[in-house]
């Protein structure tokens, strides 16, 4: 092969991102499964700590050092809220997710991408504009996985958290119809049957 011609489709190999190893993700009863089969999958990886005070692991060289040495497939970016965060410094903490976002795409790994605040509803306008803001940008790539509310304090499922599970939900799925979307429950999302008295649509 033309030394020029591999080295371009190395070049736009690299510069497309590679597939995540279950490419397209979906939900099946209590299964997180391969949209393609229907067949259950496990993920596993690290989250990395919230965004303003570890910026230093917020790049490639950490997602590679995850995927080719602990055979990482999956990376969870912290986007910190409070006390020096998203609401301090947007721009700053975007690109820092946005750096984690763009690593994951390019190793061919999942990212979780968190809203990391446990006061999320007293933030909810500030929430939809950072996940309206992912999904329009990275809603296309099979590689996102959404998490609307970090562990929740000990607050009202019905009353509290469902309504802004919804508007934040919805504002995704303007943009993203089918990339999953984790949410959060109840007592630092310990209470996980909290919401069926009251289920999410």
């Amino acid at each position: 092969m033309n030394p020029l011609l591999l080295f371009l489709t190395l070049f736009a190999t690299s510069a497309l991102g590679a597939n995540p190893p279950y490419g397209q993700l979906g939900i099946s009863g209590k299964y997180l499964v391969q949209a393609a089969t229907g067949l259950p999958v496990q993920l596993h990886g690290m989250s990395l700590f919230w965004s303003q005070w570890m910026a230093q692991f917020y790049n490639q060289e950490t997602v590679t050092a995850l995927k080719c040495t602990w055979n990482t497939n999956v990376i969870r970016a912290a986007m910190g809220v409070e006390t020096g965060g998203y609401l301090d410094n947007k721009q700053a903490e975007l690109q820092k997710v946005y750096a984690v976002i763009d690593s994951a795409i390019a190793s061919g790994i999942y990212v979780v991408v968190d809203w990391h605040d446990h006061n999320a509803s007293h933030h909810q306008n500030d929430a939809i504009q950072f996940f309206t803001n992912i999904s329009k940008k990275y809603g296309n790539y099979p590689n996102i996985i959404y998490e609307t509310f970090n562990e929740p304090l000990k607050v009202s499922w019905s009353s509290d958290l469902k309504p802004y599970h919804q508007a934040v939900i919805a504002a995704i799925r303007a943009n993203d119809p089918n990339n999953v979307i984790v949410v959060g429950t109840p007592n630092w999302s310990q209470n996980v049957d909290a919401k069926n008295d009251s289920l999410l649509h």
